[in-house]
């Protein structure tokens, strides 16, 4: 099966077990939840209610980040906003890592051309629980140990040489790109082996060895696929929000155009989860899938 055959069955499997949209869409809305109450709290909702111009308009985001600094400033609350930040990550996280776990159970079942349901994909993601968020937190720890091993040595050498912050930017960006290049499988490789975060890490890593150009490829399209959507809402939203802003002043509408923009930025999230299983299971001969 070529590579765009492949994307085309994953539009298509997304098209006709459109049930593995939900816990993506139910993370959306936990995040956003989860975002005004850290607002709240920290009593910065006030800034968005009396001006929310300034999360659409060009230049926008200075002048809100502005008014955020006074407030921080005048009101003494960075350990406040710093704590209940880390508090909401965590939340976020974990409850972000129970929807992961559901979505690839459900997605495997699909490849399976087994049913798939939102019942059958919570009861099978808590079982995968505990492991998701271990290879979360496993490879976060890996891309940090990576950054600092590389960063550390560039930020000593701007001491000597001049600044090198984009240097050191590029390396961290690059090491990410790679890290998730080799583990590109990781989940695929957990959940249909049945395999432990390591272990799966481990046959990652033997995997590339073996399918460099293979998973490059796939790689290289996923990336591809979430670049071409930022790209397009983006030059969608230069075009009309400064439009909408001088003619109505109807914030509801930009509002609006952003919460859209989450969600089909999460349909091809979904899209690419499914193109990276099936690329997978491709790689395994002995499964005898319809799908690939």
């Amino acid at each position: 099966m070529s590579y765009l055959n492949r994307l085309y069955q994953s539009v298509v499997i997304i098209k006709k077990n459109w049930k593995i949209l939900i816990p993506s869409l139910y993370s959306l809305f936990v995040t956003i939840l989860l975002s005004l109450a850290f607002l709240y709290i920290n009593g910065l909702l006030s800034l968005l209610v009396r001006d929310p111009s300034d999360l659409f308009v060009s230049g926008g985001i200075s002048v809100l980040t502005k008014k955020l600094s006074s407030v921080l400033l005048s009101q003494s609350q960075i350990i406040k906003i710093s704590l209940t930040f880390i508090g909401f990550f965590i939340v976020n996280f974990l409850a972000g890592s129970s929807l992961l776990a559901m979505k690839y159970c459900m997605i495997n079942d699909a490849l399976k051309n087994e049913r798939v349901s939102l019942r059958k994909g919570f009861r099978e993601g808590v079982s995968y629980y505990f492991k998701i968020v271990e290879m979360r937190i496993s490879v976060f720890v890996l891309m940090i140990i990576l950054s600092l091993i590389i960063g550390l040595p560039l930020y000593i050498l701007s001491k000597y040489f001049g600044n090198t912050m984009f240097l050191i930017l590029t390396g961290v960006v690059l090491i990410l790109l790679f890290v998730n290049l080799i583990l590109l499988f990781r989940f695929p490789v957990m959940i249909r082996k049945q395999i432990k975060p390591v272990e799966a890490l481990n046959e990652c890593l033997g995997l590339f060895k073996s399918k460099t150009k293979e998973i490059s490829i796939v790689f290289g399209i996923s990336l591809l696929i979430m670049i071409s959507a930022v790209t397009f809402f983006e030059y969608f939203r230069l075009i009309i929000s400064d439009y909408l802003y001088s003619y109505s002043g109807l914030y509801i509408i930009l509002l609006g155009f952003y919460l859209m923009k989450e969600v089909f930025m999460r349909i091809f999230n979904s899209i690419s989860d499914v193109f990276i299983f099936i690329s997978y299971f491709k790689l395994q001969p002995q499964e005898n899938l319809q799908h690939t």
